[in-house]
């Protein structure tokens, strides 16, 4: 019997049983594991053509990595070569097979793959069926199965050459097919491993697009699953521009701005997914998309944007913590399918190889962290106060420190036996001169095995920053040098902070708050009024940009004047009130 008619018989007796249960209820869906998964639609499809298969329990596990023995048994099945498995000759086979592979029906799919031109039969001996697939490898079979080629040089990815030389005109081929987009619009990810949700999507684009000839009508019931056709996992950014042929969006992804058509199918869908219209969406809206071919086919409307610089002070799977300071963390889900992990350059990063401690910056919409940017992993100094130590002065093997960081974090630390020890003025102790009682406050150093090797105890003053430069900062009235190891880049003076004082110069600053209900000084450098948002530069030579609220008051204490926000003009002296990182007052102080 042929594919196509058992398929067409799988189907008729599904919807028999499916119309026999309705009077008891509505359908359970074919695996448990993927009834909100944003690839249940291609994963219910392929299931439903014999193409893929769950596991005995019943699950799919669509956020598994798929193994390369598997993509070809799936590919087989797409280019209808069951007969050929089941019916070839495993003595007529020339080459020598891998050795971790002694069933004789795994031999028979990679025989088959040598024979479609899939694999290399000289090679296959040195090739692992069970590693687990990676992009290039997966679009490598399919152009090899359906012979599409595409021009390596046309390819808008910035990672393009870490694809594999051979693999090149092939993934230039499935792209230009709209079979496998990229990762991001601006990156493939060659290396990254595919997932099992993921190839149900990229067959199913395969039957789609004609490429195989699997003749089946799947009704998509989606009752209890408001997913809808997604391309990728989906892109994140802020609408620059919006017209009834195309969008230009500020991607998150990867910090650039692009432009994409609008597909001839485009839905638009709103917070609560359900599909609304293009009017409803305007200029500087947050979205998640999807894409196919290139134009973009699903938009989905955001709650607004935020983001939160820290540490990692807790790390899960589905679930990461980031601590500002000690009075400010939060706790965020993780979707191991959508969230952007990058480093500090912008390029990929893999969300297994974060650590608590490392610095972050992380977007987030309500309670779901969108992207991690990792600032530093590389945790050299910390800072706190000393909460426990052993520290007998004969016992020097077991001398440990635990510190309570500026994040609210209780670290242990081993101690190295010859950690070099300085008080306030900088004046060397011995590390059992220390007291755990009285809570010094102290900068760590610590060596390459994460041992402290130097301990600098530190006076703590607090106030607002009022002046900054390279060499001095300046904190409610008082001026103190500045270490040669402080970036002031990032630091904006207004904020309310803790500055950590060892031998008359500042080691470390702690910002306690930078956003909310500051007064931020600086001239006027740009005033965006499309977008409501102002850049001031200061005494810093700093720039910093600000949303500004639609009801913002504006004050002119230099001629009293009525302004509104446009009449607002570069190199105006000014003070911002920052509320939750929001201007909602401007002071003219100098026009």
């Amino acid at each position: 019997m042929k594919k196509a008619n058992k398929v067409t018989l799988i189907l008729l007796t599904l919807t028999l049983l499916l119309t026999a249960f309705t009077t008891i209820g509505a359908a359970q869906p074919f695996f448990p594991d993927v009834k909100d998964h944003w690839g249940k639609k291609s994963i219910e499809k392929m299931a439903t053509a014999g193409i893929i298969n769950g596991y005995p329990n019943g699950t799919f596990k669509p956020n598994d990595p798929v193994m390369r023995l598997h993509t070809i048994y799936m590919l087989a099945r797409v280019k209808e070569l069951d007969d050929k498995v089941n019916d070839y000759n495993l003595s007529d086979f020339d080459y020598q097979f891998p050795p971790n592979i002694q069933d004789a029906t795994q031999k028979k799919y990679l025989a088959v793959a040598v024979e479609e031109g899939w694999l290399l039969g000289s090679g296959l001996k040195y090739f692992n069926p069970r590693e687990n697939a990676t992009r290039q490898e997966v679009a490598s079979f399919i152009a090899l199965a359906f012979n599409l080629r595409g021009d390596f040089n046309s390819l808008p990815f910035t990672d393009k050459n870490n694809i594999s030389t051979r693999s090149r005109s092939y993934v230039a081929g499935v792209y230009e097919a709209g079979i496998l987009q990229g990762r991001t619009p601006t990156t493939f990810a060659p290396q990254e491993k595919v997932k099992r949700a993921e190839l149900a999507i990229i067959l199913d684009r395969v039957i789609d697009q004609g490429l195989a000839d699997q003749d089946y009508d799947y009704q998509y019931n989606n009752e209890d699953n408001n997913s809808n056709d997604y391309s990728d996992t989906g892109y994140f950014g802020k609408i620059k521009e919006l017209t009834m042929d195309s969008i230009k969006v500020d991607l998150l992804d990867d910090d650039d701005t692009e432009t994409y058509d609008l597909s001839d199918d485009v839905r638009f869908y709103d917070e609560d997914e359900d599909e609304t219209s293009l009017l409803s969406f305007s200029e500087d809206d947050y979205i998640r998309f999807t894409l196919s071919g290139g134009d973009a086919e699903s938009i989905y409307m955001m709650e607004d944007i935020d983001s939160i610089t820290g540490k990692i002070i807790d790390l899960e799977d589905d679930e990461i913590t980031v601590a500002k300071n000690s009075s400010k963390d939060i706790d965020l889900d993780v979707d191991d399918d959508s969230i952007i992990v990058v480093d500090e350059d912008g390029d990929a990063y893999d969300y297994d190889d974060l650590e608590k401690g490392y610095k972050v910056e992380v977007t987030y919409s309500e309670d779901e962290a969108i992207k991690i940017r990792v600032l530093d992993e590389e945790i050299d100094n910390l800072i706190g106060t000393i909460y426990s130590l052993r520290n007998d002065e004969d016992d020097e093997d077991d001398w440990e420190l635990e510190l309570l960081d500026i994040y609210g974090d209780r670290v242990d630390y081993d101690v190295d036996e010859d950690v070099d020890v300085y008080d306030y003025d900088g004046d060397k102790l011995d590390f059992w001169d220390l007291d755990d009682d009285d809570r010094d406050y102290a900068v760590l150093h610590l060596n390459r095995r994460n041992d402290v090797e130097e301990i600098a105890l530190a006076e703590t003053i607090e106030g607002v920053i009022e002046d900054l430069d390279d060499d001095d900062i300046e904190v409610d009235g008082a001026t103190f040098d500045l270490s040669s190891d402080i970036d002031i880049e990032n630091y904006l003076i207004g904020s309310e902070v803790r500055i950590y004082v060892h031998d008359d110069e500042v080691l470390v600053i702690e910002v306690k708050e930078d956003e909310d209900n500051i007064t931020v000084p600086g001239k006027v450098d740009d005033i965006d009024d499309d977008h409501w948002e102002i850049t001031i530069e200061q005494d810093s030579d700093n720039e910093f940009t600000f949303e500004v609220d639609d009801d913002v008051d504006i004050i002119d204490d230099e001629d009293g004047d009525n302004l509104d926000f446009d009449d607002i003009d570069d190199g105006w002296e000014v003070e911002l009130e920052l509320d939750d990182g929001v201007v909602t007052e401007i002071t003219v102080i100098e026009k």
